[in-house]
């Protein structure tokens, strides 16, 4: 994982184009449905986690590209770098917004399965051994029906 909605590549007001984002998408992905019933729910008004693959933008860029045609699926992250961030493992339902390679937001995506393996094992990637989380999530939105 890389970039964050920390500091437009590009002057634009990244963190207010993810709100957007975010509004728009939170509607046509129904996460928002029973909002005029219950009121919102968490997942309904927080914004999601944002995030791209890797610190090179280019291969953020093909990540998305990849997220968005629906070929890429999964996602992985050493454990170590999770707990080095004092960051919390995902879990079935989590909601991320994922970013291109200048920091602006481009998928919603739903975490559907959270393994941890041994890089080395089928899906792993890294240094022989190591644990790694496995995220599986689906496209949210942008569907081919809204693009």
């Amino acid at each position: 994982m890389g970039a964050t909605s920390e500091g437009p590549a590009d002057g634009v007001d990244v963190g207010a184009e993810i709100l957007t984002f975010w509004e728009i998408a939170r509607v046509r992905a129904g996460v928002v449905r029973l909002v005029s019933v219950t009121g919102p729910d968490v997942h309904g008004t927080l914004v999601p986690p944002t995030w791209s693959a890797g610190e090179d933008p280019e291969e953020a860029d093909r990540f998305l590209a990849r997220v968005l045609d629906g070929t890429a699926t999964t996602s992985s992250t050493a454990l170590a770098d999770l707990e080095d961030a004092d960051q919390p493992l995902p879990v079935r339902g989590d909601l991320a917004i994922v970013l291109d390679g200048a920091g602006h937001p481009g998928a919603l995506i739903r975490t559907t399965e959270v393994r941890t393996v041994r890089s080395g094992e089928p899906g792993a990637g890294g240094d022989a051994g190591a644990p790694v989380v496995v995220e599986r999530f689906e496209l949210l939105y942008p569907r081919s029906s809204d693009r």
